[in-house]
């Protein structure tokens, strides 16, 4: 008998350590993924856009972690690729923000959401893309300042596709905001040339200079499983 409740109570306390280390890492950090997802698929595996090919593995790592751990992450999604009816998905505890401000709703369902799609307009030639700054989704879709100040983390972890415009405009934006933002170097690919002539490093330095922190996938995760052990 007494051996029973002393199984049952370590039981109990790694299952209370695991608890709180989740709730420690989703409190400590959020996603902000660029140009990676297909939108909402009707299945666990996430769709990735064939673009986003060549840091696939370092994709699928990240959005396990996330789901193992409880970690939002925010994606960009240019309207018309596979989007349901704004502000519903076909998958639990996700959720999309729609570029229709009159539609609020997504705001009640931020809490209970994981992965939260970011509507963005696409104009066709990246020439008027660029000129209409559609790659800034803090411009694009102004919801995007709100839905990130709502979600009170201490670390935004930034990647994916179009580093020198879509990535560089999110942690711009998210630098504005005075948050702390990590790039991951190694889940990065870049523009195209109509987009930006700088190289992914000149980006990188650029970034850095205003305040930005980089470091590579594995380092991340020994960081995060390093501050998780410390809690």
């Amino acid at each position: 008998m007494y051996l029973y409740f002393f199984v049952l109570s370590c039981v109990v306390w790694i299952s209370n350590k695991q608890a709180k280390e989740i709730m420690s890492l989703n409190r400590r950090f959020a996603f902000f993924n660029t140009c990676s997802r297909e939108g909402f698929g009707f299945e666990d595996v996430p769709t990735l856009r064939p673009r986003a090919e060549p840091i696939n593995k370092q994709l699928v790592k990240l959005y396990d972690f996330a789901r193992t751990n409880g970690i939002r992450v925010l994606f960009t999604q240019c309207v018309g690729r596979a989007s349901p009816p704004l502000g519903r998905s076909p998958q639990p505890h996700t959720l999309m923000v729609p570029l229709d401000s009159s539609v609020s709703s997504w705001k009640d369902q931020i809490e209970t959401c994981r992965e939260i799609f970011i509507e963005r307009p696409q104009f066709g030639s990246p020439e008027e893309n660029r000129r209409m700054r559609v790659a800034d989704v803090f411009h694009s879709n102004p919801a995007t300042d709100e839905l990130v100040r709502s979600l009170d983390v201490a670390e935004w972890i930034v990647f994916g596709v179009a580093m020198q415009a879509c990535v560089t405009f999110a942690v711009r934006g998210l630098l504005r905001q005075g948050r702390s933002v990590t790039i991951l170097s190694d889940a990065l690919l870049p523009a195209s040339v109509a987009l930006s002539n700088l190289t992914i490093k000149e980006s990188l330095d650029q970034l850095q200079s205003a305040g930005a922190h980089v470091e590579t996938t594995d380092e991340f995760f020994a960081r995060a499983q390093s501050e998780s052990i410390q809690q």
